[in-house]
C-alpha cells in the first residue's frame, strides 16, 4: 500500500510538472509564423508597375503604378524596411525607371547574397507579349518588332533560380491580354501576340507564384478600384481579409491567398460584364508557405491544446 501511495505522488507529479512545461513552452504547429523559416531572414522585394510605354503606338495602362505603390506600402505595413524595397515605376527617374536595361540590373541586385532564410518578392504589373513560343516582359522603354527591347520571361525566373533565398514569391498582373497600336485601327504590335501562358518556368524549390490569369485571358484594370482588379484582391487579401476568410489563425498562407484572390477576381470580373478572369498559381514548395512577414512577438499565438 505505500508503494502504491509513493507510486501515485510521483504521477502526479509528473503530470504537474508536464502540464507546466506544455504551458510556458507550447510546441508549435509547422505553419505557425513564429515557428517559420522566413521570419528568421530578411524580405526584399523589387516591385514594377509600368502604366506609359515610350512607344507611341502602344496603348498605355492606366493602374499599374498604382498597384506596385500599394503593394509597396503594405509590405513596409508588415514590417518590412523601406531600403529592403525596391520601387521601379514610371516617373521615378535615375536607377529607378523601369526600362530594360535597369529591371535587370536591379533583379540582379535583388537575387544576390541572400540565404536561405530569406524571402524575395518579385512583382511585375504592366504589358505582357509572346513572341512565337517565349513568353516576355515588357519594360518601358520597348520599341515596336524589336524583341531585344523585351526582357524574355525565362531569363528572370533563371535568375530567380540561382537566387539562394529559401522562399521566393512572384506576383504577376499582365494588365492587358495583348498590346495594339494605334496605326490603320486596333492590331497586334508587328510579331507580338497574346501572353497566353503567364505562369512561370521555374523548377527549383520554395518558389511560389501568382499570376493575374489563365492562358488567353485578359487581366482587367478597373477605375472604381484605381488598380488592376487582380492587384487589388492580392493587397486586399495580403493585409488580412485573406486570412479571415479562410481559417483566421493569424497566419497567411500562399493557398489561403490563392483561394481569396482567385474567387473575389473572378467574381468581381464577371459582375462588371467582363471576364472570364482566372488568376492561377503554381510553384514547387512542401508545407505551407507562409506569406505573412510580421515578427514573432507581433502575432498571436493560438492556445496550445
Amino acid at each position: 500500500m505505500k508503494l502504491l501511495r509513493i507510486f501515485l505522488v510521483l504521477l502526479i507529479l509528473s503530470i504537474v510538472v508536464g502540464d507546466s512545461f506544455s504551458q510556458d513552452d507550447p510546441k508549435p504547429s509547422s505553419g505557425n509564423l513564429w515557428s517559420c523559416p522566413v521570419t528568421q531572414g530578411e524580405t526584399h522585394a523589387l516591385l514594377i508597375g509600368i502604366n506609359k510605354y515610350s512607344h507611341p503606338n502602344i496603348i498605355n495602362l492606366n493602374y499599374c503604378v498604382q498597384g506596385a505603390q500599394g503593394l509597396a506600402e503594405l509590405l513596409k505595413s508588415l514590417g518590412v524596411p523601406e531600403e529592403n524595397i525596391v520601387l521601379m515605376v514610371d516617373g521615378a527617374g535615375g536607377d529607378l525607371e523601369p526600362t530594360c536595361e535597369k529591371i535587370l540590373n536591379k533583379l540582379d541586385s535583388l537575387t544576390k547574397d541572400r540565404n536561405e532564410n530569406d524571402l524575395l518578392i518579385l512583382s511585375f504589373a504592366g504589358h505582357g507579349a509572346q513572341v512565337e513560343k517565349s513568353a516576355y516582359f515588357c519594360p518601358k522603354d520597348y520599341l515596336s518588332g524589336k524583341v531585344d527591347t523585351l526582357i524574355e520571361r525565362k531569363e528572370v525566373f533563371e535568375k530567380l533560380e540561382k537566387c539562394d533565398a529559401g522562399r521566393k514569391f512572384a506576383i504577376i498582373d499582365a494588365c492587358r491580354g495583348e498590346m495594339y497600336v494605334d496605326v490603320g485601327g486596333a492590331k497586334s504590335i508587328d510579331g507580338v501576340g497574346t501572353l497566353n501562358d503567364p505562369l512561370g518556368d521555374l523548377r527549383s524549390y520554395g518558389y511560389a507564384f501568382l499570376a493575374s490569369c489563365n492562358p488567353g485571358q485578359f487581366s482587367w484594370e478597373d477605375q472604381r478600384l484605381e488598380r488592376c482588379v487582380f492587384t487589388h484582391f492580392v493587397i486586399e487579401g495580403w493585409n488580412g481579409a485573406a486570412d479571415q476568410a479562410g481559417n483566421n489563425d493569424g497566419i497567411l498562407t500562399l493557398e489561403e491567398l490563392y483561394q481569396y484572390v482567385m474567387q473575389n477576381t473572378r467574381y468581381y470580373v464577371h459582375g462588371r460584364g467582363e471576364g472570364p478572369q482566372v488568376p492561377m498559381r503554381g510553384g514547387e514548395y512542401s508545407g505551407d508557405f507562409a506569406l505573412a512577414i510580421k515578427k514573432p512577438e507581433d502575432v498571436q499565438k493560438p492556445d496550445a491544446d
